[in-house]
């Protein structure tokens, strides 16, 4: 990546398969899409389905999630009807809760870094507190744009080798969406 010091990065493929019709989504609306609507929604349906939870709906859906590359992404030429709701963080937790038909708490956090783990808190207080019987919880981030990684470059933020959390030698982060990166 031109612009950046930080050599690695664990990034995902495949992240242009997604069966809208399986949910219920136009072809046009899918193409509108933020691709992190599209994994949650995938992810939320298989981890719902492996708890054994298919058909439940008291189930609240709680999603860390900061940036939307989307946008950036895509170009003012692709705007269309369903672009705004497509690229609102916002939604991510509510296009889950309206596909899998859930009635419980639904929301996307953000709080930066913090965002999964404050996710997780929400759905935990959410269930000791009765408003829903199970809970999704879940967090994305997906860089479509050199431009994010440009900048935290700039900023000094990204590790320069392998990260090396809660070491004294740690020297920033990798930039990432799926499994880290192996020596």
């Amino acid at each position: 990546m031109t612009g950046t010091y930080c050599r690695k990065g664990a990034f995902l493929s495949g992240t242009d398969r997604f069966d809208p019709a399986f949910f219920g989504i136009s072809v046009r609306e899918a193409e509108e899409m933020d691709v992190q609507q599209k994994l949650l929604l995938d992810h939320a349906w298989a981890v719902r389905d492996d708890a054994g939870l298919a058909g439940r709906r008291d189930i609240g859906v709680f999603v860390g999630a900061t940036y939307t590359h989307h946008r950036d992404a895509q170009g003012l030429e692709t705007v269309g009807p369903h672009t705004a709701l497509g690229s609102m963080n916002a939604v991510l937790a509510n296009r889950i809760s309206y596909a899998l038909d859930l009635t419980g708490p639904s929301q996307t956090v953000d709080t930066l870094c913090s965002s999964s783990l404050v996710a997780l808190q929400q759905a935990v207080a959410a269930l000791r507190a009765g408003h829903c019987g199970a809970a999704i919880v879940a967090a994305c981030q997906v860089g479509l744009t050199p431009w994010y990684y440009r900048s935290l470059s700039q900023l000094g933020a990204l590790s320069e080798g392998l990260p090396k959390p809660f070491d004294e030698h740690a020297d920033g982060f990798l930039p990432g969406e799926g499994p880290s990166p192996s020596c």
